[in-house]
């Protein structure tokens, strides 16, 4: 009832690899004429199939937390797409905030990666629990802090300015 379809990830670990990226770029195509919003989840490292998707991407939303690992991933990451000369026009910036422990505060972190948040989604137990027992938070508990961040980046992705949670 919501509109929203989602193809998830093959049940076997390793079927992906049998993915080619030409037909992956084809799989997207197919999908952005049928669906106005079209959006990959792709794996945390720069492979092919990733590299087709951001291809295809009008936006790259990437995605970091506050823990050194994943700032020097990020740090990396962003720098290969430089390298690739990817448009930096097309990537926003997110701090997923996955510990109740500060650890790097945002501002350093936007200082070593060189680019401002375009988001920040807050810890919330609620969220973190929600992963955990594949129930997400937007839906078993849309009221709690972290949940209403969610809800309004999905708003702010898509344009829209109205902010309505329903539970499920």
């Amino acid at each position: 009832s919501s509109g929203l379809w989602i193809l998830p990830a093959p049940r076997e670990s390793l079927l992906w690899r049998s993915v080619q990226p030409d037909r992956f770029r084809k799989a997207i195509g197919v999908l952005s004429r049928r669906f106005d919003i079209v959006l990959i989840d792709t794996a945390g490292v720069l492979n092919d199939l990733s590299l087709a998707a951001l291809e295809e991407a009008n936006m790259v939303l990437w995605i970091t937390s506050s823990d050194f690992s994943s700032i020097n991933n990020s740090m990396i990451g962003l720098e290969t797409l430089g390298q690739l000369s990817y448009p930096e026009s097309r990537i926003r910036l997110m701090l997923n905030v996955t510990s109740a422990d500060d650890g790097v505060r945002p501002a350093k972190i936007e200082s070593v990666l060189g680019r401002q948040f375009f988001w920040s989604i807050p810890y919330d137990r609620q969220v973190r629990m929600g992963g955990q027992i594949g129930k997400p938070a937007v839906i078993s508990t849309p009221e709690c802090r972290g949940a209403k961040s969610i809800i309004e980046l999905a708003h702010a992705l898509i344009g829209s300015s109205t902010i309505k949670a329903t539970a499920k």
